[in-house]
């Protein structure tokens, strides 16, 4: 449901220029926290379109799932079911994966980026692209002029990296203005988004962006068809209201508190960590509650309605939250008790909230165990307001495909579920999975993994974000 816009005179526009002005001195003579910065952001598992990627302990990278454009890093176009060690070649001491579409990037302790798999619009980042079949680069290659990287964050065919100072650099296909340099030019090595400072966490969606500030205020930039940018559908608090509006520049995150008074939008603050879906976006606030926006036609939101949202809102019955991860079209939350909590589209089983059965079932003519039943077949239940996914506890790290979740437990132990097309849920077969599985296996020297005590933990205590006064 759009926010009605017709309290916006033209008296209000300009005060409105006026105290935003007096805002952005303020934020402007905050200098960036630079021991917030430090260390380097530990992301141990990365969930991609259909491939995943984890780090153990010694600094490699093991992946499974969909290989056809050399993803998993092995060498050769060969789809795994099972976690294959990806090409090591220079490729040890890594810190962070993240998972894109049909490619994959690392950080290292070095603070540099490698990459690999497809290169068709320079995702690599090696300064053209392959133009020959399959189009991929086979193993890990460092990415060029990129140096001082703290965080990385994949697109769908493009990336981010967050430097130690502050500044945000992309590359590659940049259709929808998601590269955020002010062009829709696509980029075959880094550059640096100019309009960006002071940034203490990045996230690449499929299409869109967001960028969290040292101040707590969040900035967003790329494709906004369902208001997923999170300005009001407009070109920014300077600009003329337009739903729908791509930018290809960043803008800032705006806020309405009560939607049925007569305000004005303020700025969205206290933000902790974002985390970029296919058309919608989450944030998570110094407080622990966790905000949405964007699309909302299959709950994607958690506010309890299928209405979308070109602002923010708060996410239904979730508190004490330490982390957050979105899907293509579903989310994940992890509470500071080790439990993970989930909302959205739930077709292939992503929510985990299916129990297997060996048949047809129906309780009472009605939907049971989070399914309903349907011409021979089982459905999973879309769900608009969060839900405890049951059989995980004392979890470390959450993250989400594009229709399938995993995560990693306290103990070394890997979970996954969902959508299983091409072996993303690791366990050999292609079945879908309504619930968790910790059977992940690997199929050369080095495995099998039995109790996954050899998975790098993570440190998801986040740099932490200051407000304005």
């Amino acid at each position: 449901m759009k926010i009605k816009r017709s309290y916006f005179t033209k008296a209000k526009i300009v005060a409105t220029l006026l105290i935003v002005s007096i805002v952005l001195q303020a934020v402007s003579m905050t200098s960036f926290a630079s021991e917030n910065t430090d260390s380097l952001i530990n992301t141990p598992i990365a969930a991609g379109s259909k491939h995943n990627l984890i780090i153990r302990k010694d600094g490699t990278v093991w992946g499974w799932g969909y290989n056809r454009y050399n993803q998993l890093g092995l060498g050769r176009t060969t789809s795994r079911s099972v976690p294959t060690a990806c090409q090591t070649v220079e490729i040890d001491k890594v810190i962070g994966v993240s998972a894109g579409k049909l490619h994959s990037i690392c950080l290292k302790e070095d603070k540099t980026v490698w990459a690999w798999g497809n290169n068709a619009a320079g995702q690599v980042g090696q300064g053209s692209p392959t133009l020959t079949k399959p189009y991929s680069i086979i193993k890990p290659v460092q990415v060029t002029n990129l140096k001082d990287v703290i965080e990385i964050s994949a697109g769908d065919e493009y990336n981010l990296a967050l430097k130690q100072d502050g500044s945000v650099w992309s590359w590659g296909n940049n259709i929808m203005g998601n590269l955020g340099d002010g062009t829709n030019a696509t980029r075959y090595a880094p550059l640096k988004i100019e309009t960006l400072s002071d940034i203490v966490h990045i996230s690449a969606g499929n299409w869109h962006n967001l960028a969290v500030k040292a101040d707590g205020t969040l900035w967003s930039w790329g494709y906004n068809e369902k208001g997923q940018l999170g300005n009001g559908g407009s070109g920014g608090m300077f600009g003329v209201f337009n739903t729908g509006i791509d930018q290809n520049a960043p803008v800032q995150v705006l806020y309405i508190e009560d939607n049925t008074k007569d305000e004005l939008p303020q700025p969205f603050t206290d933000v902790k960590t974002a985390s970029a879906g296919l058309n919608f976006s989450l944030a998570l606030k110094n407080d622990g509650t966790v905000w949405a926006w964007g699309r909302n036609d299959q709950g994607q939101l958690g506010i309890g309605d299928w209405n979308d949202s070109d602002l923010p809102k708060q996410v239904m019955d979730l508190n004490n939250i330490v982390m957050i991860s979105a899907g293509q079209n579903f989310s994940l939350a992890l509470r500071n008790d080790g439990t993970v909590w989930t909302w959205g589209r739930g077709q292939y089983g992503q929510l985990g909230q299916f129990t297997e059965v060996t048949g047809p079932k129906k309780e009472n003519g009605e939907p049971a165990n989070g399914y309903t039943f349907i011409d021979g077949y089982h459905h999973f239940l879309d769900r608009n307001k969060p839900i405890q996914i049951k059989g995980l506890s004392d979890v470390s790290y959450i993250a989400a495909g594009d229709d399938h979740g995993m995560a990693l437990d306290k103990k070394g132990m890997l979970w996954t579920w969902g959508f299983n097309d091409e072996g993303q849920i690791g366990n050999g077969a292609v079945a879908n999975r309504g619930y968790p599985l910790n059977n992940v296996k690997a199929s050369i020297a080095g495995g099998p993994f039995t109790n996954l005590d050899n998975i790098l933990q993570p440190n998801i205590s986040w740099p932490s974000t200051k407000v304005v006064p």
